[in-house]
């Protein structure tokens, strides 16, 4: 700090020629050196703290990597949505199952106008898991399709290599078995509404 404020004062207006002599005089009188390269010494220290030195190190490895991660930002929020809907179609069907499973575990003391009555239900069951573990099936791939379009996207912005076609291809098929996986889903809901309504009506209830 102290080499920051002789250098400013020298350099300033009003130090004439004489007043920068006598200032040199008096650091060095002070400093206990004779000769003291003030110049050199100022400029050194500015060359360290000049804005160049603290500059962030950006190499093109680096804004590569970055370009890339930005690329595949949106196809990772599509994984994590897919991600959800596989969560609820997967506790569905295992609903389905345990369902099944009760029915068959009693099968054997029902009598005659039960299973008739069961047997409807058990017949809506097995349609609706099936159409469940298709739509799991869809969006599995789905997921699976878009894994693949972020694979792709990073080894693009990486290595320069031309892929923006395979990476339109793969989305697209991603969004088609998306796609074909909300509507086995939609199916199943619509499935279950049906059954309910049925067992209400056999039920003698409005």
């Amino acid at each position: 700090m102290f080499v920051f404020a002789v250098h400013i004062a020298l350099q300033s207006p009003s130090a004439t020629s004489t007043e920068g002599a006598g200032l040199r005089a008096f650091v060095a009188d002070r400093c206990g050196m004779i000769h003291w390269p003030l110049e050199a010494e100022t400029a050194g220290l500015a060359g360290i703290y000049s804005s160049s030195s603290f500059s962030p190190m950006i190499t093109p490895a680096t804004a590569d990597i970055s370009h890339a991660i930005q690329l595949a930002v949106a196809p990772v929020f599509l994984l994590t949505g897919i991600a959800g809907l596989l969560s609820v179609m997967t506790n569905r069907l295992a609903r389905i199952i345990d369902r099944g499973r009760w029915f068959e575990q009693r099968w054997a003391e029902l009598d005659a106008p039960s299973r008739v009555r069961y047997g409807r239900e058990l017949a809506h069951l097995e349609r609706r898991r099936r159409l469940a573990s298709q739509a799991i099936n869809g969006c599995t791939a789905a997921a699976l399709l878009v894994c693949l379009v972020i694979a792709t996207l990073f080894v693009e912005g990486l290595f320069a290599v031309e892929l923006r076609g395979l990476a339109a291809v793969l989305f697209i098929a991603a969004m088609v078995g998306l796609i074909a996986g909300l509507s086995l889903f939609l199916r199943e809901v619509h499935l279950a509404t049906y059954a309910v309504r049925v067992q209400a009506h056999l039920d003698g209830k409005p």
